[in-house]
Parts: C-alpha cells; structure tokens; sequence
C-alpha cells in the first residue's frame, strides 16, 4: 500500500489529502501547531492522518522523516513517498516522462508555478 507523507500549513495539505483519497492511498500529514483548526479539519475530513509539530521549517522536516520512518517499520512492504510542499523541478520531470503510464493526473499548484524554470532549464 502507498502512503504519501508531506508538511504544509494547509493549503498543500488539503490538496494532497485529497488526492490521496481519490487515488486511495493514505496520507499523512505533518502541520504546524500554528495552523488554523479549519485548515487541520479539513485535512483530516478528507481522511489523512496529521501529526502536528512546532512551527519552525527544522521541525516539520524532522517529524516528516519521523513519521516515514514509522510508516515504513510497520509495514517493511509499505511504499511511502515525501511529496514536498514547494516547488520541486527533478519531481516535475520525472512525473512528466511517466505521464502516459496514468488515467489521472494530480499536481499541486506550485509545481505547475514551477514550470515556466521547469521550460527555461
């Protein structure tokens, strides 16, 4: 089974609990404490699991790992994939070369900002 981990105030996070539950895969996402309860709720009513942490980049980072790292002990078979929540070109890419292999698509906003540098390189 797929599960996909990320750390986003919202937004991303939404998205991406979303989609998660559309393709049936699990989410789980890490949020700020900091985050607004409408955006945690939201998240969580879309299915993910949240794991909130301290505010700080360092933090959702080390908890993200953390949570791969549980994810992937408790099931050695589980594939987990960090989707990061900002502008992530090689990701980009690659999802791109793969495109035809897919009946649906999902990307995030910012990826899709990304790709007049994606063009340029």
């Amino acid at each position: 089974m797929l599960t996909v981990v990320t750390h986003s105030s919202g937004n991303h996070a939404q998205a991406l609990a979303l989609a998660a539950r559309e393709l049936g895969v699990r989410a789980h996402i890490v949020m700020p404490n900091t985050a607004s309860s409408v955006k945690k709720a939201a998240v969580r009513g879309y299915g993910a699991t949240v794991t909130e942490c301290v505010p700080t980049l360092q933090a959702r980072e080390d908890t993200a790992k953390s949570v791969i790292e549980t994810e992937l002990n408790a099931d050695p078979g589980r594939v987990v994939e960090f989707i990061p929540p900002y502008d992530d070109g090689e990701r980009l890419r690659r999802y791109l070369r793969d495109l035809t292999r897919f009946n649906s698509f999902f990307v995030q906003p910012a990826l899709l900002l990304g790709r007049e540098q994606y063009s340029k390189n």
